[in-house]
């Protein structure tokens, strides 16, 4: 483990775990989600979360807030060894780079909450992606989330980004 990420560790830990406890499950990209996806929620108003994770040759830190009642911000800094291997940028990468989320809608009792995301478009552009998402709630205890990616959330050989009429980088 990296003394970077120790120290966010004793931090949160500093914070209080009753706090940490109750958190929102925040995905490997610091934002609402669960591993590399992003769910159609946002966090409370005023809150701040920092992350830290490590997996194969990439570490991750972020710090994400939220901005207004229905946009989040996320900053994050990511240490990506071996990035390239044999290639003309072959070694250690430091990435920065900036998300914005806008929930369109809440959820309501028939219909899911809906938002659209910027992933890393204030960066270098690695990961990089637009996504438009849906999540629903099944009771307490089941959520259910679904939508369409593009750039690094995106499968090969699938339909092109329809903001591609707005700017060629996306």
């Amino acid at each position: 483990m990296r003394a970077s990420n120790l120290l966010c560790i004793v931090a949160l830990v500093a914070l209080g775990a009753d706090g940490v406890a109750r958190a929102q499950t925040l995905s490997t990209y610091g934002t609402p989600g669960l591993v590399d996806m992003p769910t159609a929620e946002v966090l409370s108003d005023g809150h701040v979360g920092l992350t830290a994770s490590t997996f194969g040759n990439t570490t991750r830190n972020t710090a994400t807030f939220q901005v207004l009642p229905r946009v989040y911000g996320t900053f994050r800094y990511a240490i990506i060894d071996d990035f390239d291997p044999g290639g003309p940028q072959d070694g250690t990468r430091y990435d920065r780079s900036f998300d914005l989320h806008y929930q369109i809608s809440d959820e309501t009792l028939r219909f899911p909450a809906l938002a659209v995301g910027l992933r890393d478009f204030g960066g270098t552009g690695i990961y990089s992606g637009e996504y438009f998402v849906g999540t629903k709630s099944f009771g307490s205890k089941l959520k259910v989330t679904g939508g369409m990616g593009w750039g690094r959330l995106a499968q090969r050989g699938s339909f092109s980004n329809p903001l591609g009429v707005v700017a060629d980088r996306f």
